[in-house]
């Protein structure tokens, strides 16, 4: 909580993927597993203003879900 978008992508590299966030102006930085085999696994952090505001760690396709699982 708090790091900075940059600070995201030097520790995870290229396992990231940006897209821009559903209700802020923020983004969902979408980290893959290690291993290429592992396709069923995320972590999903959540930007505003170019700090993570929250994240979720899963199995797909929950942990991709905007408004939750409930």
């Amino acid at each position: 909580m708090g790091d900075s978008e940059d600070r995201i992508k030097s520790l995870y590299g290229s396992r990231v993927k940006v897209s821009p966030h559903k209700y802020t102006d923020g983004h969902y930085l979408k980290v893959r597993p290690q291993s290429s085999a592992d396709t069923l696994h995320l972590i999903v952090f959540e930007t505003n203003n170019g700090l993570v505001t929250s994240y979720q760690a899963g199995r797909r396709p929950q942990v991709e879900y905007v408004e939750g699982c409930s």
